[in-house]
């Protein structure tokens, strides 16, 4: 394992030499790392035990000394479905070396997991059903900054996200890779903050309520910042509805494979229907697809039925490779498109939900979100 160069944030991988100066290095090394957070780099070794991940060692001194480093055992993660034949992952929490929001402990949650190689150079791993994986390392922030916010003499839970774990709120990254803070905005006071319209970039103008805001007065860990009305106007971003369970679906029609129209609920009057919001150019969904497979094929008899909306429109290249990787998966039952823009996968809060459970007589919600195939036992 002595050839991965690679310790990244979620997003974009950073490619470090393996011959750091490091002292007193725990046997089974495989590589050789440094972690920004804070403002500062924090050596890192990854340490194999009978070729396995064993343990991550990191030298929060700074020094490159791992005679005072701290381990962390790596902890082996299976997936819930019998499909994913990709390798188990690893995961383990680490307390991060400095405080967000004034005093406040933090965690970072570290993982080891396959995935496909998006960016060349990268180091690859072995082949999978035809599909090369790269064995990478990746953290990601194991916390985020609560408080409310009174705009217009309405209050607003509001949250300050760190989505790379740079464990600096506003810190400048000179790159569009990186994602800026996040600030999240319970626009509708369901709990629930829904993407894209109650996450807002921290560093730009946002629309609530009709007024223009922007956030000021940032402090490093997050301690301090204020929202106030900018000289700016931007528009404001409607908030599409989320169904839950007992809400009732609208009712609509596309087309199928076939050209034939195909009516939701009415076609599955007497049946419970597993509504599928399907992106096919996602490969990782595709073993809860299988599970929806298998689900069907146990349950089809027992006024048990599918429908895949996908993201994709009728005539495009992208409907024709959905309809061949549908095929491929054994989706046997009907794949409607959308239409361009996706604009009933959006109202139907495809961001928030895979997919509804719904009751075809009446088209309520059963259930809403993911699924394992244990859980679609009926």
């Amino acid at each position: 394992m002595a050839n991965e160069p690679l310790f990244f944030t979620d997003a974009k991988a950073t490619k470090l030499s393996h011959n750091l100066d490091f002292k007193n290095v725990p046997a089974g090394a495989a590589g050789r790392y440094r972690f920004p957070f804070g403002g500062k780099l924090y050596p890192v070794v990854d340490v194999f035990k009978d070729g396995k991940p064993d343990a991550l060692y990191i030298d929060f001194t700074g020094s490159g000394d791992f005679s005072r480093a701290q381990r962390f055992p790596w902890k082996l993660q299976v997936s819930e479905s019998k499909h994913d034949k990709r390798p188990p992952g690893y995961s383990v929490v680490v307390a991060a070396p400095c405080p967000i929001g004034g005093t406040t402990p933090v965690t970072l949650d570290f993982a080891r997991f396959f995935v496909q190689p998006r960016q060349p150079g990268w180091t690859r791993g072995s082949q999978i059903d035809g599909v090369t994986y790269d064995s990478s390392i990746s953290y990601s922030p194991d916390y985020v900054l609560e408080g409310s916010a009174v705009l217009k003499g309405k209050s607003y839970h509001v949250v300050l996200s760190d989505p790379m774990a740079f464990g600096i709120f506003g810190a400048q990254t000179g790159t569009s890779d990186f994602p800026d803070p996040a600030l999240l905005i319970d626009r509708d006071g369901d709990g629930i903050f829904q993407f894209p319209s109650e996450w807002f970039n921290a560093r730009k103008p946002f629309n609530i309520a009709g007024t223009t805001y922007e956030l000021v007065d940032w402090q490093g860990d997050g301690s301090h910042a204020r929202i106030v009305e900018s000289k700016h106007h931007v528009a404001e971003i409607p908030i599409p509805r989320l169904y839950r369970r007992g809400s009732i679906l609208p009712a609509f029609t596309r087309t199928d494979e076939k050209g034939i129209p195909v009516h939701f609920p009415a076609d599955f009057k007497g049946k419970v229907v597993l509504l599928i919001l399907w992106d096919p150019t996602w490969p990782d969904d595709n073993g809860q697809v299988l599970d929806d497979v298998d689900a069907y094929r146990k349950h089809h008899g027992d006024r048990f039925d599918c429908l895949t909306v996908c993201s994709s429109y009728s005539g495009s290249p992208d409907m024709g490779r959905a309809r061949q990787a549908a095929k491929k998966l054994g989706m046997t039952w009907n794949l409607v498109a959308d239409g361009i823009g996706a604009p009933l996968l959006h109202r139907l809060g495809a961001e928030g939900a895979s997919g509804y459970l719904v009751d075809g007589d009446t088209g309520k919600v059963l259930s809403r979100g993911w699924w394992s195939g244990n859980e679609l036992e009926m």
